[in-house]
């Protein structure tokens, strides 16, 4: 479908699209117009681009740059992620997380009632 546009594509260094914050090819100069695409980003917005979860906010980001107005505002930022153990000291009583090769409780074999 895009390889009459290939000349005009703008490529990262691995051969792949280039693909801006609103969902758009980045294209030649040249080009008038812009070709906005979904669940084409993974490796530019990460693993959350396919998740049709998340197609509404991605259809929102297009409407509202293809208007150049906001008939659906958004929040400039929605989640927060962070990873591995806090770095405080533990509180004295804090429960502590299981290990993972135990089970919790509620999910041992002898309390699942089929």
């Amino acid at each position: 479908l895009l390889a009459p546009l290939d000349p005009y594509l703008r490529r990262d260094s691995a051969g792949r699209p280039r693909i801006d914050e609103h969902q758009r090819l980045t294209l030649d100069p040249s080009v008038e117009g812009a070709i906005y695409v979904q669940n084409a980003e993974r490796h530019t917005h990460g693993p959350g681009a396919p998740d049709l979860g998340l197609a509404a906010w991605r259809g929102a980001t297009i409407l509202n740059n293809l208007t150049d107005a906001t008939p659906y505002p958004q929040p400039p930022r929605t989640a927060f992620t962070t990873f591995g153990l806090p770095q405080h000291p533990r509180t004295p009583g804090a429960r502590r997380p299981l290990p993972l090769s135990e089970p919790a409780n509620h999910l041992k074999a002898n309390h699942l009632k089929v």
